[in-house]
């Protein structure tokens, strides 16, 4: 992973036809901005890991979650914000998505607002990480589907049961090498 982005002073985030449309403000191209580790998901004989998407901001989080899901039997992706987390959703749908709640640009509450409204990604399960877990972002996370909601710092065999339960819903089906940790 390369160290941090750059981010752009101000983006405006709007949806256009069911899709997501970023529009952004400042210095440079929005691609430029954020790293996104999506292409080259490693597979497994004819059956492809389970595919998470991590839309996190903390760099070391991030690496740590990397590491944790590679060793469990899954392929993550990463995404440093909810902007390039919508991209990478639509570039290349995945299996279960890993989102902070509180990031820059775009909360994950919002983001899966977004997703919830698109046929591509309506029916990504979508587990929310935060380290504030009042009763109304909880409340507004469960009204939205969210396959769960697991508070900061998290134990890694809470985590794993989480993605374990999260990706047969919404009716799909994928192969795991390994859940335990």
């Amino acid at each position: 992973m390369q160290g941090p982005a750059a981010f752009p002073r101000q983006r405006n985030i709007s949806q256009a036809r069911g899709r997501f449309a970023f529009d952004q403000y400042g210095s440079g191209s929005l691609s430029n901005t954020v790293l996104v580790e999506t292409s080259g998901i490693p597979q497994v004989g004819s059956n492809p890991k389970a595919r998470i998407l991590v839309i996190e901001d903390n760099v070391a989080f991030v690496e740590l979650l990397r590491i944790h899901l590679s060793s469990a039997g899954y392929a993550p992706g990463i995404a440093a914000d909810a902007i390039e987390g919508g991209k990478a959703l639509l570039a290349r749908t995945p299996d279960l998505d890993l989102c902070d709640v509180y990031m820059p640009f775009m909360n994950g509450i919002e983001l899966l607002a977004l997703m919830r409204t698109d046929r591509q990604t309506d029916s990504i399960p979508v587990i929310l990480l935060s380290s504030h877990s009042d009763d109304r972002t909880v409340g507004k996370a469960m009204e939205l589907s969210a396959a769960d909601f697991l508070t900061k710092p998290v134990k890694l065999e809470d985590l794993l049961k989480s993605i374990h339960t999260g990706l047969p819903k919404f009716g799909r089906k994928v192969t795991v090498d390994s859940v335990s940790t």
